[in-house]
């Protein structure tokens, strides 16, 4: 017994080591992170897999991606990502945030009924499911997904932490 527990102990620090010294390069202009959240709730209730996106609020032009996705809290864990690079938190800087969600909405027909149709019957199909899609009542309003239009705005500082809650319904 106290063999095997010995030999998983060494394992698992065989297993670390080799995590730790095998982790891919920190990309070229990659910023130091912090720790950061944002809470989405429509009517009080969680917001669950809505987009949250960090933009520079100084337009400036970057590589960098800084997003999340909210869970079944409603809340979103944002993450810095440089092509596949991707760190945990957000950069310190000013930011405009935008919170996305797309309408669901249940194809008519199957995939493999899709993929039997001619191109022009699919394409025609589709286009009437983007009508259809585009028709429903959105579930976050245009203005928050959209950079020219999203009135929220945070500073991200090295103390990181949660940095804002969102009530979409506000902004309708």
């Amino acid at each position: 017994m106290k063999f095997k527990s010995i030999f998983v102990s060494l394992l698992g620090l065989l297993l670390l080591t080799g995590m730790t010294s095998c982790g891919s390069k920190v990309p070229d202009g990659m910023p130091k992170t912090f720790p950061c959240s944002v809470k989405v709730t429509k009517e009080g209730t969680p917001l669950v897999e809505a987009t949250v996106q960090f933009v520079p609020a100084n337009n400036s032009a970057t590589n960098l991606n800084i997003s999340g996705i909210t869970d079944t809290m409603g809340v979103a864990q944002l993450a810095t990502s440089i092509g596949t690079y991707s760190a945990a938190g957000a950069p310190e800087g000013e930011f405009i945030v935008l919170v996305k969600k797309d309408v669901e909405l249940e194809h008519e027909k199957s995939l493999e009924e899709l993929e039997k149709m001619e191109y022009g019957a699919r394409m025609e199909y589709m286009k009437e499911y983007a009508a259809k899609k585009a028709a429903l009542p959105r579930v976050v309003p245009d203005l928050l997904g959209r950079v020219s239009g999203s009135p929220l705005k945070v500073s991200v500082t090295s103390a990181g932490g949660e940095l804002l809650n969102v009530e979409v319904n506000d902004y309708e």
